[in-house]
């Protein structure tokens, strides 16, 4: 399976999935996705809602009700939230990145790491990881999928 094809069990499922949606919900996705969704999906494959409910999913599963939410059912300000959640992210990323060119480079040129600044630079990465961190807001993905069950909830 190439990196941008779904797999036609995580269509399947994200379809089943939909079809649980309340009719005002269901009206926000374009029909098209949903006509696609039917097309595409595995009609062989046995869709457990149950597990699906408990968050037992395929990947892309997840990665169609999330794009899903983001582009139709959320909110402005829930969009807000997940857009600077990937903000974060991805500099979080880039700082890793940057991390790991220096150490690199610094192992190459065979820079010495007993040098004055590498000694403070190394002690207050010890202190920044051995202090407490706590950590406020659930991942974004848990996030949306609660807010997905939620609304399956309320049609009951």
């Amino acid at each position: 399976m190439s990196k941008n094809r779904l797999d036609s069990k995580g269509i399947a499922e994200a379809y089943e999935i939909l079809m649980l949606l309340d009719e005002e919900n269901l009206e926000k996705i374009p029909e098209n996705i949903l006509e696609t969704f039917k097309e595409k999906r595995d009609i062989d494959y046995e869709v457990n809602i149950e597990k699906l409910m408990d968050g037992e999913m395929l990947q892309d599963t997840k990665n169609i009700l999330c794009a899903i939410y983001y582009k139709h059912l959320a909110t402005d300000e829930e969009r807000q939230v997940i857009d600077d959640y990937k903000e974060s992210l991805k500099k979080e990323m880039e700082k890793v990145d940057q991390d790991i060119q220096v150490g690199m480079t610094q192992d190459f040129f065979g820079i010495n790491k007993n040098d004055e600044t590498h000694q403070n630079g190394e002690q207050e990465r010890t202190e920044q990881n051995t202090l407490p961190q706590v950590i406020v807001s659930d991942n974004i993905f848990i996030r949306i999928l609660n807010k997905i069950k939620s609304i399956f909830k309320k049609n009951k």
